[in-house]
């Protein structure tokens, strides 16, 4: 079987250099350790002295006077301000596994569509802009395909172990060939460009032709929109502009709307996802915690540029004194680079019991933290 498609794709072979994309969180601050990569910063923040003398303006001043009726005093207390905050700081990470999430979905059909890049007859020019940006799409928080299926993204250095992993699924069974690989869909893919690199460049709006020619279909072909029977071509036409309004989420402007033909289905694409961290600060500090990213379509995720972390358990100790914890809506918002959501935490001990509630809001990368007594 010998099938023509006929598709528009150069338009995300610019965004890399035009708008500095990555299959991490794009909209990452710059300089945040936890933005770009897991694992970023082990250190927990240094504990007050046993004495519980605070920096001018630090808030443990204030959370202090919302536990007075409870205080047990200046070391026990340090002690669960210590943990508190050590547990704070590890929950961060839940920021660079949600924005790759985000950015696997985001950038799913261009990933897809560009997989391949020896099997695109394109000027040199071109070539070269689609490597750069293949590169650019690999780097910040990139995910390694696994043995079983799963992307992982990782880190076991130092004090800190981090491992999140991302799975594809069709609703009712894992993806065992890899979803981001055209010739999963479509054996054999060839793509001829209809435009030279200076034309790309020249009219960002204009709408640019593809040639793809497949031998036959692959495994996942059946989650593609293809007619049956095949017809001998498809057209899709899409622009600079167009792609970079589905990556970027905003509306392009253009009539009729962009669209990626057969491949659109693949918003349909479900993604589960799983975090888990254990880290020993120090000798005495212990944290560990589980979250599952709840289940969601890559269209769902893309578009809305959020994901569900589900907890499954997260608690730390130190010495007599153990965190508990539970959350309330908590999520990863990409526009906010941050958390949204709240979770609870319970902090008991031989002399001292406290109650801290961490909001995070409708997004912020640091919560609001609300000290009371039990």
């Amino acid at each position: 079987m010998h099938t023509h498609i006929v598709i528009a794709i150069v338009a995300p072979l610019m965004l890399g250099a035009c708008f500095d994309l990555s299959f991490g969180d794009a909209d990452a601050a710059p300089g945040d350790p936890h933005a770009d990569a897991i694992g970023g910063d082990a250190s927990a923040p240094t504990p007050p002295g046993a004495d519980a003398s605070l920096p001018s303006g630090d808030e443990g001043w204030s959370w202090r006077r919302g536990v007075s009726a409870c205080d047990p005093g200046d070391l026990a207390w340090s002690r669960a301000l210590e943990l508190y905050r050590a547990t704070d700081d590890s929950v961060h990470e839940l920021v660079a596994c949600g924005g790759a999430q985000v950015g696997m979905a985001t950038t799913f059909l261009a990933r897809v569509l560009l997989s391949n890049p020896e099997a695109i007859d394109f000027d040199p020019e071109t070539r070269e802009s689609l490597e750069s940006l293949l590169g650019v799409f690999g780097g910040g928080a990139a995910m390694i395909r696994d043995g079983d299926g799963s992307f992982v993204m990782g880190n076991a250095g130092g004090s800190r172990s981090v491992l999140f992993k991302v799975w594809f699924h069709d609703g009712e069974r894992y993806l065992g060939d890899d979803p981001l690989d055209i010739a999963s869909y479509l054996r054999g893919a060839r793509i001829t460009a209809s435009l030279t690199h200076e034309e790309m460049m020249a009219d960002l709006k204009r709408r640019n032709h593809y040639l793809i020619t497949w031998d036959e279909p692959g495994p996942l072909a059946y989650l593609l929109d293809l007619p049956e029977p095949h017809p001998p071509f498809l057209v899709l036409e899409l622009s600079i502009w167009d792609i970079a309004s589905v990556v970027l989420g905003f509306d392009s402007g253009e009539e009729p709307p962009p669209s990626f033909g057969p491949f659109e289905s693949l918003g349909d694409v479900r993604l589960d996802s799983h975090v888990e961290l254990s880290e020993t600060p120090s000798d005495a500090l212990s944290i560990a915690y589980e979250f599952d990213g709840g289940t969601a379509t890559v269209a769902e995720i893309a578009g809305s540029r959020r994901m569900r972390f589900d907890l499954v358990e997260l608690s730390a100790r130190s010495g007599d004194l153990a965190l508990t914890s539970d959350v309330a809506d908590l999520g990863y918002a990409h526009g906010a680079r941050g958390l949204t959501g709240k979770i609870a935490y319970s902090i008991t001990g031989d002399d001292l019991g406290f109650d801290v509630t961490a909001d995070f809001g409708a997004g912020s990368l640091y919560p609001e933290s609300v000290w009371s007594c039990p």
